[in-house]
């Protein structure tokens, strides 16, 4: 799966859970002592109703499914061409300096496979040259969460320092190189952030610099907003999505729009979910967390979400809780210029999990998608499973009951799958160096 973790992201999906207030109900604690004996008594239970999904998620995901299965020989080889004959011309367009319609035929090949990493990151570059930074930092962003390869991350996270120092985000572009170096040592980087930090480590030593730890927690992309309007426009600065055609409060517990989720979304097409908080100082977003995105030859959507607030002594809480599915071929790896190369796979991927939030003053911070359930199922034989309970005790998130079964696809590293135990709150909603 793809996420932004980046993106993170990876990842990205969501199921519903009813009920709110600042006491745990009696299903709840019931819910919690059932099948384990976590250490101390715990306040709440995170368990989404995978079993009693809404009919009309279960008819989305049975037509998603029968879409990308439903291409025969012929259809896919003409999908093949149609995808090359977009990348090699848009490729064209922009070096010959047209760069709308080169933008135009990259998002051709992208409405067929939204997640072809190479058309991702190389549309981009054309936005950015084109001075649509907004649009270039999302398909960036995009293109850095499916990609593996540590030469591609370089060279993406140096258009991001790009994109970041034309809109005059000096910070954000220094920590972008600085990234890009750790990935590839490169004199082209290494000059571009040496003018702005003259002392920075140069780039032969920079993949030896100290790995920041932390946890990897949701970033906060803006704070201090007025209101939802203005954090829909935070968004589409900094969110997977960009420039979106509607955007909303949703998720948000009963009785309490004080949190939730901003939903964008582009004519049906694109769909991103960020966590949102709103403090005394003002609303806070952050990155987003889940992601939709229909093409050909792809149909990733959130089938289900909802959230509702636990508090305990260790604080306020709030619990996002979601159902989600990604059904692909995964062309990436495909040499397209090959018209005898095997077609891609059909990779089906059903999860449920939650996102854990907490406000404390002006502040708040949140989890990443923390997977409680996932199957995953390929055409090509590959199997892979993982199921777990969780348990909110305080500030501890406590899992129980965790199995896993199979093989994973590269992809799930969108997921975040934690193993049985104690794993702290603070420590999980924290950012990488913090």
């Amino acid at each position: 799966m793809r996420t932004t973790s980046l993106p993170t992201l990876a990842c990205l999906a969501i199921l519903a859970c009813s009920g709110s207030g600042s006491e745990q109900s009696k299903d709840d604690q019931a819910a919690g002592a059932a099948d384990q004996a976590p250490p101390a008594k715990p306040e709440a239970a995170a368990q989404p109703e995978a079993a009693a999904q809404p009919d009309a998620a279960t008819d989305k995901r049975a037509k998603a499914r029968a879409k990308i299965t439903a291409a025969d020989e012929t259809e896919l080889k003409s999908r093949r061409s149609d995808m090359l004959a977009a990348l090699n011309e848009g490729r064209k367009l922009v070096k010959d300096g047209q760069l709308e319609q080169g933008i135009a035929k990259y998002q051709e090949l992208l409405a067929i496979d939204p997640h072809y990493g190479p058309a991702l990151g190389e549309l981009g570059w054309a936005e950015f040259k084109a001075g649509k930074l907004d649009d270039a930092h999302a398909h960036t962003l995009r293109a850095l969460s499916v990609a593996t390869d540590e030469q591609k991350r370089g060279m993406l996270l140096y258009n991001l320092g790009r994109i970041a120092e034309q809109r005059g985000q000096t910070d954000a572009a220094i920590e972008h190189y600085r990234s890009s170096l750790q990935a590839r040592p490169n004199e082209t980087v290494s000059a571009r952030l040496t003018s702005l930090v003259p002392d920075a480590v140069a780039a032969p030593d920079a993949a030896a610099a100290p790995t920041p730890t932390g946890g990897s927690g949701l970033g906060v992309i803006a704070s201090g907003l007025a209101d939802i309007d203005a954090a829909c426009q935070a968004a589409a600065r900094d969110s997977l999505c960009g420039v979106a055609d509607s955007c909303e409060l949703t998720a948000t517990p009963a009785g309490d729009d004080s949190w939730g989720t901003i939903n964008s979304s582009d004519f049906g097409m694109l769909a991103c979910w960020n966590p949102v908080v709103k403090t005394p100082a003002g609303w806070l977003v952050f990155e987003t967390a889940l992601i939709g995105q229909h093409g050909s030859e792809v149909d990733q959507d959130v089938d289900a979400i909802a959230s509702r607030v636990v508090e305990n002594g260790a604080g306020e809480f709030l619990l996002i809780e979601y159902s989600e599915h990604i059904y692909e071929r995964a062309w990436d790896n495909v040499d397209l210029d090959d018209a005898d190369a095997e077609f891609p796979p059909e990779d089906m991927a059903d999860s449920e999990g939650v996102i854990i939030c907490r406000r404390d003053g002006d502040a708040a911070r949140c989890t990443p998608t923390i997977t409680l359930k996932y199957s995953f199922t390929g055409s090509d034989g590959k199997r892979g499973s993982y199921k777990a309970d969780l348990f909110l005790h305080g500030d501890t998130i406590v899992m129980s009951n965790v199995t896993r079964s199979g093989r994973f696809p590269d992809r799930s590293r969108g997921w975040y799958l934690l193993d049985v135990g104690e794993h702290s709150f603070e420590q999980l909603a924290a950012r990488v160096g913090d």
